[in-house]
């Protein structure tokens, strides 16, 4: 392997009983020092930080660059790297840690990143000398993700048996918890995938049982600000003419003046989200790099609210037909979980729009509806009328008799027993009525069962996780009582 190096002079001390000043160039040599003064005897401890890290931290950023500090500050590698192989197939060293600054240099991560590529290329472990610098060998491990290479992760030691031995078990170590991340991260999205689907549903059905667009909308923005609990939720829709949007609805508002200088805030912050088409919040997230949302920002403050977010909502042919604005705390914006929800809403909550609207119609249909119901008004007051002359006419004494009394009862009894405990939804006989055999008689509300499937899915996925985790970490034993639960409610979800 030849590296190219800059030449640069390293200065200070590399390790804690060294005082050298030293220049990586092509041939230099390392500094000898004893192995048992850079092994760290603590393997177990630092199993117990990487399963830490594997365990409590989300972010993957955050997950790596904790690896490889422990790799640096917990073994006897001199400087760690993570290699990823991206799609173009040529390795990319995307972060490293030493364990002395004055060894950052570009030639020790040019030779990282080479041996890396031979270890991604062989797909097994490698230990290789480094040409340009006497002493020293790199350590590489690759990384895997459903049996594909996906990188590799690289430590330079002292050239000795007993450091590359116990640095390619460390790097082994980082690898296998990758892996528990891994599982970890993919168990937490489909958790939240599973749960968004739940309450996307039941957010669409409620919107989609009301009569009018106003009255979905009010349906929305209530239930948008149960569920976030936020403490104002807006809808606005889009003019017919696709210039400006108008607000329906405001959560624990049943009116509001068009012409006020909060629906104006909110009109403004409707259109902004729409012309930006994607999600839009005050304060601005880091990885936000479009400025700070001027219409957010002044509704937050006219509304002393410390974050306002906001979220197009697009029908079935992605096309925007009004936005959702929220206001809260500035935790609001911060929590992830709360923006992935938000996104996940922005076509359900269009189509269902959408829905009503055409159930709507136009000005003729709705002439239509008011004139039926006054009709039915009508209607009913007689039948009403009629009712009380009928009654009336029953408090006349009229002479009656009454031949004999009696009780009729049947010859045969049968009982309908419902599947399971619960509650009617809806009857369709009545006591006394003649039934025929496979009549249906009455309809049970499935509610209950729906939720205890949903459920039961939700820990058939847990247990397949957690069996791949277990056997991801080697503990057979938990993965087989992982694996007996999974069967155990796939049984109960057939049943």
């Amino acid at each position: 392997m030849t590296t190219e190096s800059s030449g640069e002079t390293l200065s200070g001390n590399l390790f804690p009983d060294a005082n050298v000043n030293m220049r990586i160039s092509p041939g230099a040599e390392l500094p000898k020092q004893d192995s048992a003064d850079l092994a760290d005897p603590g393997l177990a401890a630092l199993g117990a930080d990487l399963r830490a890290v594997a365990t409590t931290i989300d972010t993957r950023n955050e997950v790596i660059s904790h690896f490889l500090q422990l790799g640096v500050s917990r073994s006897n590698m001199l400087s760690t790297g993570w290699i990823e192989l991206p799609k173009t197939g040529k390795p990319v060293l995307i972060e490293t840690q030493f364990s002395n600054p004055s060894l950052n240099n570009n030639s020790i991560r040019a030779a990282m990143t080479s041996v890396a590529a031979k270890a991604i290329a062989a797909r097994k472990n490698t230990v290789t000398p480094v040409e340009n610098i006497r002493g020293a060998s790199i350590v590489s491990v690759p990384l895997y993700i459903d049996g594909e290479t996906a990188g590799a992760y690289c430590g330079m030691v002292h050239d000795n048996r007993v450091n590359c031995s116990e640095a390619l078990l460390v790097c082994q170590m980082i690898a296998t918890h990758y892996d528990l991340w891994r599982a970890r991260d993919e168990f937490t999205r489909l958790t939240f995938e599973v749960r968004s689907a739940s309450t996307v549903l039941e957010l669409i059905g409620k919107a989609q049982s009301t009569e009018s667009t106003g009255a979905a909308c009010y349906s929305i923005a209530g239930e948008l600000k149960r569920l976030f609990g936020c403490e104002f939720v807006a809808v606005g829709l889009r003019r017919r003419n696709k210039i400006g949007s108008s607000l329906m609805a405001i959560s624990s508002s049943s009116d509001f003046e068009r012409e006020s200088k909060t629906t104006l805030h909110l009109c403004s912050a409707f259109d902004e989200a729409v012309i930006r088409e994607r999600y839009t919040a005050y304060p601005p997230s880091g990885d936000d790099h479009s400025g700070t949302p001027i219409a957010h920002e002044k509704l937050a403050r006219h509304m002393r609210c410390d974050a306002a977010i906001s979220v197009p909502v697009r029908n079935q042919d992605d096309e925007i037909v009004g936005a959702v604005t929220l206001l809260g705390s500035r935790e609001l914006g911060l929590n992830p979980s709360t923006r992935h929800l938000i996104h996940a809403l922005e076509h359900p909550l269009g189509g269902t729009v959408e829905v009503v609207k055409r159930a709507e119609g136009g000005w003729w249909q709705k002439i239509q509806r008011k004139l039926a119901i006054r009709k039915n008004l009508i209607v009913s007051r007689a039948i009403a009328v009629a009712s009380a002359l009928v009654i009336g006419a029953m408090f006349v004494p009229v002479s009656y008799r009454v031949p004999c009394q009696c009780t009729a009862e049947p010859d045969v009894r049968r009982v309908s027993v419902a599947p399971y405990e619960g509650l009617l939804e809806s009857t369709f006989v009545e006591p006394g009525d003649v039934v025929r055999k496979d009549q249906l008689i009455a309809r049970m509300d499935g509610s209950e069962i729906r939720l205890e499937q949903t459920a039961i899915e939700f820990d058939r996925s847990r247990a397949r996780r957690q069996q791949e985790a277990m056997m991801a970490g080697g503990t057979i034993s938990d993965a087989m009582l992982a694996e007996l639960e999974y069967h155990k409610l796939d049984q109960r979800k057939k049943l």
